[in-house]
């Protein structure tokens, strides 16, 4: 299956690089993030990989006040998968 192919390929690449899902491209945060090899990555049902058992969220505070079960509803989708290290990555922007 594809989305199993992805996932285990985003992974291994994540041992080597900060695996950036394709929604993200447009991230302002990226230009921030120096000195770490990026990769691109699609469908591992998180914004970054930051090695095999840690993933990251990015949310901006606007968004969260207009969304407000939106990243309850992406941590809940995440829940089959086993990182042990979730991280928020929250921009303040109101």
């Amino acid at each position: 299956d594809r989305s199993s192919y992805a996932l285990t390929h985003a992974l291994t690449l994540s041992r080597r690089a900060l695996v950036v899902d394709r929604q993200q491209r447009g991230n302002p945060l990226l230009k921030f993030i120096r000195h770490v090899v990026t990769a691109p990555g699609e469908r591992f049902h998180a914004d970054y990989l930051l090695g095999p058992t840690s993933c990251a969220f990015f949310l901006s505070l606007r968004y969260h006040l207009l969304h407000p079960d939106y990243i309850f509803e992406r941590a809940r989708d995440l829940g089959a998968f086993r990182f042990r290290l979730r991280v928020l990555l929250l921009l303040v922007d109101t």
